[in-house]
């Protein structure tokens, strides 16, 4: 019985280790991605013109999945490419 317990408490103890490594890198994730894309359009005007429209044109409109939507508009500025498709 007590093998069993004790099984159990290590099957609990990785299986919360893990949810935990899951946290840290979505957290991750979050501040290195989203949180400077937010940043660089938040209370910000382009002029006409201008390479940068909008946070929902320019990133929203990629993918309705925001993580998506950031990936897409990385892959498209690490390309040199303007951030709408076919502009």
């Amino acid at each position: 019985m007590a093998s069993l317990e004790k099984q159990i408490e290590e099957e609990l103890t990785l299986s919360i280790t893990y949810a935990g490594f899951v946290v840290i890198a979505y957290e991750s994730v979050k501040s290195m991605i989203a949180i400077p894309i937010k940043t660089f359009y938040k209370d910000t005007i382009f002029s006409e013109g201008r390479p940068f429209r909008s946070y929902e044109e320019d990133v929203m409109s990629k993918n309705k999945k925001h993580f998506e939507a950031y990936l897409l508009y990385i892959r498209y500025f690490m390309k040199g490419e303007t951030y709408g498709f076919n502009r």
